[in-house]
């Protein structure tokens, strides 16, 4: 039997155990001899019968080869895919507009391209390329519903931009019709986001534009511009043109646009504004009026921007705001009186505003007196016409506004409360408040006369004359305002004065005045103070009309035909 590997002895122990035994020694090494010739031949039959298995392995591998080979050849084989060659049919021109063939091959006009397809063309094949987007103006398919759903959203469009509603809202509106509308076609083909939106604006606002610089190349119009500046302190200068539209029979105002300025002086305005009409090819010689607000930088004599345009158009008709003037004029005479008035009505103001607790105790006194629960207003910090506004609204909520301070001083005992209720008690301010209320009625009246969108130039010299002249009724002698021409009357010449016991200051003012001497016999000192600051507000406020009218040169256009552009030397073109 052949042993296995593991048994063999170690020869190496065994003769390290027989040095110790001299007489064994012999012995020993014979039977290693022995058993290394054994090894040996036990070696050489292992490596027979190695080869042997090799040799059955080899043959075995040459019959599954030879079996695969079999098997593969009685496996069919596959046919080749015939490529079919394009066929065009001259009769799919008709169908499709936007189809033509090149060299037997199909070739699409609009994506300037060949269609390379290796099937058979069929009318499946070529409506699938009918889909892309530059095929719309050949598609006549349903081109009233795709019109319908153009105009509707260049209608959502316009809306927006009518009402100053954001483009996010497309994101969700479109959507919305669609489920409140499911029965419309036009609701379900419209596709007009906020990107979209954005894309129909600029063009709208291009077409526009383009349109108004044409229509200027042959006729006359002016010019409206301001400039403002941004809550980013970007200097930008809005132009508005106003003109006369053969089509529509009536005088219009378009915006042309809103240019950004590098420098804000009489220089950088008049640049920007003559580089934008040249940028449009809009001539300046058609030019014949421009208005702006009353600031020095565009009024001024000398080197300013009105200065400008006078030297290259000497006939331009320069116009300052109206509206502004007035504003200008009660400013001016706003400064005769105490500047505790203003103060006072902007420290009710901020009383109420920052406390939702004192609003709703004010409305419950506003409920006790039977007044309508209104909030105190704030007056604006550069337009001092809107005084009124909140002057009328203290007014209304005087007895509310004083039991209320009365009942919060009690409580908390606040150094504005304590302040509110003293000038509330103060009869001299209800007065000066009336008087106000009074006469810049008058004002603004005249002022929403300008700011009409009909046309009222036949009414505003007579409406204007007639507020000038009530004015100077109140403190100046009948028979100067009569006997005189209002442009030779002078408003502060106190000869023509009436007495001070004379001036009137309104039918309510008088009243109270009446009522707090009876009350107070020793307070005709505080009347007399009143009296004369009233005086000169009437005073400053007729010198600044009539620093900004002349009436005289006013009267003689009306009392002509009205020809004022042949007296500025303009030829009409239509």
């Amino acid at each position: 039997m052949i042993r296995k590997k593991g048994n063999f002895p170690n020869p190496a122990s065994s003769c390290t155990s027989n040095q110790s035994n001299p007489s064994v020694a012999s012995c020993s090494s014979s039977s290693f001899v022995s058993n290394s010739t054994g090894v040996s031949h036990s070696r050489a039959h292992s490596s027979q019968l190695s080869e042997k298995e090799n040799e059955n392995e080899s043959s075995s591998d040459q019959i599954t080869d030879y079996q695969s080979q079999s098997n593969l050849e009685d496996v069919p084989k596959k046919k080749k895919r015939k490529i079919y060659l394009q066929r065009f049919k001259k009769e799919w021109v008709n169908i499709f507009p936007w189809l033509e063939a090149r060299n037997t091959r199909a070739f699409c006009k609009a994506c300037m391209k060949s269609i390379a397809v290796r099937v058979r063309f069929t009318k499946n094949t070529l409506k699938k390329e009918e889909k892309t987007a530059k095929l719309d103006n050949y598609v006549t398919k349903d081109n009233e519903l795709l019109n319908a759903v153009k105009k509707a959203e260049l209608g959502l469009t316009i809306f927006l931009h009518e009402h100053n509603l954001p483009f996010l809202l497309m994101d969700h509106l479109i959507l919305l019709l669609s489920v409140i509308c499911p029965d419309s076609k036009i609701a379900k083909q419209l596709k007009c986001a906020r990107t979209k939106t954005t894309n129909l604006t600029h063009c709208i606002a291009e077409e526009q534009i383009d349109s108004i610089s044409k229509k200027f190349q042959n006729q006359y119009y002016s010019l409206i511009v301001a400039e403002t500046t941004d809550i980013s302190n970007k200097k930008s200068l809005v132009i508005v043109a106003r003109y006369f539209d053969t089509l529509q029979n009536k005088c219009r105002d378009s915006f042309i646009g809103l240019i950004r300025v590098l420098s804000a002086d009489s220089e950088g305005l008049f640049n920007g504004i003559c580089n934008y009409l040249k940028e449009l090819n809009i001539p300046l010689n058609n030019l014949v009026g421009l208005a702006a607000d009353n600031v020095s930088v565009m009024m001024g004599n000398i080197s300013r921007v009105q200065a400008r345009f006078r030297a290259i158009l000497p006939n331009i008709f320069v116009m300052g705001c109206v509206c502004h003037s007035f504003n200008l004029c009660s400013s001016a005479a706003a400064k005769k009186l105490p500047r505790s008035l203003e103060n006072f009505i902007r420290q009710i103001y901020s009383y109420f505003s920052h406390s939702s607790k004192r609003i709703e105790k004010l409305q419950e006194f506003q409920k006790f007196m039977d007044l309508k629960p209104h909030q105190m207003l704030h007056p604006a910090q550069t337009r001092w016409l809107s005084l009124q506004a909140a002057v009328d609204r203290v007014l209304e909520n005087w007895d509310a506004l004083r039991l209320f301070c009365q009942g919060e001083y009690l409580e908390e005992n606040l150094h504005n409360t304590k302040h509110i209720m003293d000038s509330l008690e103060n009869p001299i301010y209800k007065i000066y408040f009336t008087f106000l209320s009074y006469i810049l009625d008058q004002v603004n009246r005249l002022n929403l006369e300008f700011q009409s969108e009909k046309p009222k130039l036949h009414l505003l010299l007579k409406r204007s004359s007639d507020l000038y002249r009530s004015i100077l009724r109140n403190y100046i002698t009948q028979e100067v305002v009569i006997g005189q021409t209002l442009n030779n009357i002078n408003p502060s010449n106190p000869r023509i004065f009436l007495p001070l016991e004379k001036v009137y200051f309104g039918a309510n003012v008088e009243v109270l005045i009446k009522t707090y001497c009876d009350r107070n016999p020793q307070g005709s000192i505080e009347i007399k103070n009143f009296k004369i600051c009233a005086l000169d507000f009437y005073i400053e406020l007729a010198q600044q009309i009539k620093k900004r009218f002349k009436f005289d040169e006013y009267s003689k256009y009306c009392s002509r035909s009205p020809t004022i552009f042949s007296q500025l030397n303009i030829k009409q073109r239509y």
